[in-house]
């Protein structure tokens, strides 16, 4: 774990409550050398707390749904069957927090979903994608290159690899919604449907929109972000 914090970091770190301040009450009464270690495990938390307030996880589903999502995430619209689906897919694999699928419907724009967080968006592996919202959603940033992403979406919540896939999303890649394939807004499995989605290989443009798949297919994941 890296110490490369700035006095204001450790300071606000040292601020922190009473969960981590209980480590450091387990030292008083113990030997000396005892309290030190204790006093660095503190440090350590501090720290790994500070780290993740500075990052948010991002992970393509080993969950490759149909395009009805109600059905398949038991939620009450589509959009909410797949925010259940990418959450229990993280709760199994023992990551922090909840999860919202990147995803669009008639109605919502994906960005309008996501917490559009300040920092990295990262890989399970902590390879990082994109250093902010902002920069997820800004194909310019390469000029000459259209690259909209610094590394593909391509592991799963497992860390596995999820290269050569795809991801429902029926949304451009500013984060708003491109209508009007999106499997009924994600309640169709009907063949003659149409669901829009993102290629997880890429860093460009096609990363979220690449090409139309027909809603009864079982194939294509979820992005899935880190509330």
């Amino acid at each position: 774990m890296s110490r490369f914090f700035t006095v204001a970091a450790i300071a606000a770190a040292l601020a922190l409550g009473p969960a981590l301040a209980s480590t450091a009450a387990h030292a008083k009464g113990n030997p000396k050398n005892n309290e030190q270690n204790a006093m660095m495990d503190l440090l350590d938390l501090q720290l790994q707390f500070l780290e993740a307030q500075h990052r948010r996880i991002v992970f393509a589903s080993s969950a490759k749904p149909n395009g009805d999502l109600k059905s398949a995430g038991e939620g009450a619209s589509g959009l909410e069957g797949a925010d259940n689906i990418c959450t229990d897919l993280a709760v199994t694999a023992g990551l922090p927090g909840t999860y919202t699928a990147f995803l669009s419907d008639d109605n919502t724009d994906a960005r309008d979903r996501v917490t559009q967080f300040p920092f990295n968006y990262e890989l399970v592996d902590g390879t990082s994608i994109a250093d902010s919202f902002a920069d997820l959603i800004d194909c310019t940033e390469g000029a000459g290159t259209n690259e909209c992403l610094d590394f593909s979406i391509r592991r799963d919540e497992d860390g596995f690899l999820a290269s050569n896939s795809a991801a429902w999303t029926a949304t451009a890649t500013d984060g708003t919604r491109l209508g009007p394939h999106n499997c009924l807004n994600w309640t169709s499995s009907d063949s003659a449907q149409f669901g829009r989605s993102g290629s997880t290989s890429d860093i460009v443009a096609t990363w979220v929109d690449d090409q139309n798949r027909r809603c009864d297919v079982t194939v294509v994941r979820l992005y899935c972000f880190q509330d």
